[in-house]
């Protein structure tokens, strides 16, 4: 049987529902749309003009694209459901004391420690529970970190803990602070009436939101969201009012509320208060506005229709019920299940999948803080306050050290058995910072790389590239060959004396019938403005008769990034993950869980590779209208080249061209392990790399030699299984193609063995 004051505040949980429904909207539209520019100032603020472009239709033709919008619009506006929960909040603590009577809230003590007990259990549960999502996909919380114990105790309001855990929890300080508020305003209203509280907070409201815009730009998006809880008591204060007016007045009150004047003027005010959210002016007002001309707008859906569709109605009342738990857990879920550039189907399909995790999540987490609240309630009934907290600070101490020990395993098994790249490449330890070229091997030195597959050693001469250092002295007639590269010429995932400009030397020499001496000067990661920053600092005392550029697809991605960028990624200026504490964290099992598990599950979602998926396979670059093959960047890329081509001209040196293929270019899908059965290559540009770098090279006459030749011929996919670069074999068989095929011109300028090597 349904109590009395149930059935009568039944709209306001279906109210509740659909602003939490609302609210997931906004975030799921956000995660795939990116957020609308109005409503939301920050202290860049684009002018404007470019508020209200964005706001216009995306485009497109059928309904899908006329649907799509209206998603669109309909989540961009789910803001506003935080209106409605801010006035919800204010009305339901009105309502309470209004029915019993109340014209103070009495004890402020025992006020406030009833909403504690509400609202903190479920709150600290979500801390916990998302230290475990923090180890899996590297978004949650964290106890070593200081926010985590301030947003513990709702302390949200700092730059540090606004967004700190999940973005959508900056609503739970400002929840806080409006219970603290209350009944300063409780009191306000015996004292100057509904109507005079109301408008003492506004007025206090709009000052505090006006002198934010002046004072506060830095801080203007905390502050206009309610930060400080003074920016939205407006809409709190008009909960309370309505909840005192209902009260004293229900049936005028509801009259006046359905009335049709009443909905056309709430439909205009609604109108404006979005207007207003362009402007600066006007979002004094936004929030205001907003939430109060949603509110009798809602009433009359919740107390009509709304209150009579079934399934409907049912699920908006749980979800009503239940939402202080799907506000806490909703975020993540959309951010982890959605992304930019879905189509309408992927975002429906997936949104709906987040909506799913979302209940299922929200559910768990209930149940559990529940079981704990029961424990805690059952022992202590039966042993005390002493022996309780013994007893839990026992289990917890029990359970954490299992967690732990769990912890460490997992760990050691991944360190052992498939080793990540924490904080930094997997090659960061055999690096060195250099000036002059970036970045090369630390010189002298032999390290032994272990990650993502890969187990191997990395052999430095005294200038910093791999294998023995140039001779001193050039052997009469003999050829020197200088090659610039990337990981799949220095080599990576083999160890440097297997790579092939090594074993191109004996290859060639008894091809070309004489001494020949190849200097391997490639490094993982060089692109472009590497290989012409090291033939401009080498070229001219080392004096190569050819230059060799083994052009990878990348390269042209490359160009672009700048130095500081990719030392950066590097990880040059981040701690050793082997050193001090950090050896002792789960740092590998946090990037196996990220890569294998998380991003894995929701690149199969979507239908997508993930990124780890098109590096591997190199479907990253088999794109023919990737920005990097612009225009711009092929411009960049052939002023580098040019760079190396001055060097090796200003000592008679020729350069030769080397262009290495992705694996998707030469292997089978099948054969490359790390990708999802069944998929299709159509919708790739297996030649864009080459196709570009031939626009690249257009009139500058240098031999160029495609290895997707001699690759695509191999009985097996001749790159790494696990990875993306060249197996043992691989480079043995292309240092032998590139000497049975060397152009005849490289080097033939020294074909008198034993005659001067022109002055060298």
């Amino acid at each position: 049987m349904v109590k009395k004051d149930d059935r009568e505040l039944l709209w306001l949980d279906l109210l509740k529902g659909f602003a939490i429904a609302w609210i997931v909207l906004n975030h799921a539209t956000e995660a795939v749309l990116g957020g609308p520019l109005f409503g939301n100032p920050t202290a860049d603020w684009p002018p404007l003009d470019a508020r209200i472009a964005q706001a216009a239709p995306m485009g497109g033709e059928g309904v899908a694209a006329w649907i799509f919008d209206a998603l669109r619009y309909a989540g961009w506006l789910g803001d506003h459901g935080v209106q409605l929960f801010v006035i919800a909040s204010g009305f339901g603590l009105a309502w309470s004391l209004a029915q019993r009577g109340q014209q103070t809230v009495g004890s402020w003590r025992a006020f406030f420690w009833r909403r504690a007990v509400r609202l903190f259990p479920l709150w600290w549960g979500a801390h916990v529970a998302f230290i475990g999502l923090r180890v899996v996909t590297g978004t949650g919380t964290m106890p070593t970190e200081p926010a985590f114990w301030l947003s513990a105790l709702g302390i949200r309001f700092l730059p540090s803990t606004y967004y700190y855990g999940s973005p959508a929890w900056w609503y739970i300080g400002l929840q806080l602070q409006l219970y603290l508020v209350f009944p300063l305003l409780w009191s306000l209203r015996r004292r100057l009436g509904a109507g005079g509280m109301l408008a003492a907070a506004c007025a206090v409201g709009f000052g505090a939101r006006a002198l934010g815009w002046v004072f506060l730009e830095g801080y203007i998006d905390p502050w206009m969201r309610g930060a400080i809880a003074i920016t939205r008591v407006p809409e709190f204060a008009f909960g309370v009012a309505l909840a005192t007016t209902l009260h004293a007045d229900p049936a005028r009150t509801r009259q006046r509320l359905r009335a049709p004047g009443t909905l056309v003027a709430a439909g205009v005010l609604y109108a404006l208060g979005v207007a207003a959210g362009f402007t600066r002016g006007g979002m004094v007002v936004h929030t205001f506005l907003t939430g109060v001309a949603l509110m009798p707008l809602s009433y009359r859906l919740f107390t009509g229709v709304g209150a009579r569709l079934g399934f409907v109605t049912s699920g908006l009342r749980w979800a009503g019920r239940h939402s202080y738990g799907i506000f806490l857990v909703h975020h993540p879920a959309c951010l982890l299940v959605l992304a930019p550039g879905l189509g309408l189907i992927g975002f429906v399909t997936l949104g709906a999948v987040a909506g799913v995790a979302t209940v299922v999540g929200t559910v768990l987490l209930e149940r559990a803080v529940a079981w704990v609240q029961r424990w805690l309630v059952d022992t202590r009934a039966r042993r005390g306050w002493v022996a309780t907290l013994v007893r839990a600070g026992a289990l917890a101490g029990g359970g954490g050290a299992l967690l732990v020990l769990c912890v460490g395993v997992a760990e050691w098994a991944v360190r052992r058995y498939d080793p990540q790249e924490v904080m930094g490449w997997g090659e960061r330890p055999s690096l060195v910072a250099d000036e002059a070229v970036g970045w090369k091997l630390r010189p002298g030195q032999t390290t032994r790389l272990r990650w993502e597959s890969y187990d191997y050693e990395v052999q430095a001469n005294s200038l910093g590239f791999p294998g023995p250092a140039p001779a001193s002295d050039r052997t009469l007639g003999g050829v020197r060959v200088m090659v610039l590269g990337d990981a799949f010429t220095s080599a990576e995932g083999v160890d440097t004396a297997r790579a092939w400009p090594r074993l191109l030397q004996p290859a060639l020499a008894q091809a070309l019938g004489r001494p020949v001496e190849v200097l391997n000067f490639a490094i993982t990661g060089h692109g472009p403005n590497q290989y012409a920053a090291v033939a401009e600092t080498f070229v001219p005392s080392l004096r190569p008769d050819v230059v060799v550029v083994a052009f990878f697809a990348n390269d042209f991605e490359d160009t672009e990034i700048p130095l500081a960028d990719f030392r950066a990624a590097i990880g040059f200026d981040r701690p050793d993950p082997t050193a001090g504490a950090r050896r002792f964290l789960p740092l590998h099992l946090k990037a196996w869980l990220k890569s294998r598990v998380v991003e894995a599950a929701r690149a199969r979602l979507k239908g997508r590779l993930t990124a780890r998926e098109r590096f591997y396979s190199g479907a990253a670059w088999l794109d023919a209208d990737a920005s990097f093959y612009g225009a711009e960047n092929r411009a960049a890329v052939r002023r580098q080249l040019e760079r190396v081509d001055r060097a090796a001209e200003a000592v008679g040196a020729e350069v030769v061209i080397v262009s290495i293929p992705a694996p998707l270019q030469v292997c089978a899908v099948e054969a490359l392990p790390y990708l999802p059965a069944g998929f299709e290559v159509s919708g790739l540009d297996v030649d864009a790399p080459q196709r570009n770098l031939a626009r690249v090279m257009d009139g500058l006459g240098w031999p160029l030699l495609d290895l997707r030749v001699p690759l695509g011929a191999a009985e097996a996919c001749p790159y790494q299984p696990a990875n993306l670069h060249f197996t043992e074999a691989t480079h043995a068989a292309v240092a032998r193609w590139v000497a049975a095929h060397w152009p005849r011109s490289a080097g033939a300028r020294t074909r008198q063995v034993g005659g001067p090597a022109e002055g060298r």
